[in-house]
């Protein structure tokens, strides 16, 4: 049901006294109340999202980057580094963040393993 139908309901059904007089069928108020609840109805648009958790601020910024980039960002939470993707592009988004971690773990590792050698030599 929309404004428009329901100001055309009351108006078409006013009290027969009112439509004597030389007022508005529909109070001005009243008519500026509905059309703001439609667009406070109509404001708000649901949509089915997924939510990825990070494991990091880094992880977080690069999984942001790749879902605004790919269409399937819907929002994010920088304080507790959640991702929010459209669901239709969450597969993608959530493989992505796997080969993520996959190559961030190899860079720990090799860095690591680097810190290793320069202690053995020191």
């Amino acid at each position: 049901i929309t404004a428009k139908q329901i100001l055309r309901f009351l108006k078409m059904h006013a009290h027969p006294r009112i439509r004597s007089s030389n007022h508005p069928l529909v109070p001005s108020n009243v008519e500026d109340q509905i059309w703001l609840w439609n667009r406070e109805r109509t404001r708000v648009q649901f949509e089915e999202v997924y939510i990825h958790q990070c494991q990091n601020a880094q992880e977080f910024q690069a999984v942001v980057t790749y879902a605004q980039d790919g269409g399937a960002f819907s929002w994010s939470d920088a304080n507790k580094l959640r991702v929010f993707v459209k669901y239709a592009g969450a597969e993608v988004v959530v493989s992505f963040a796997r080969r993520w971690r996959s190559r961030a773990a190899q860079r720990r590792a090799r860095e690591s393993e680097g810190r290793m050698r320069q202690s053995a030599y020191s």
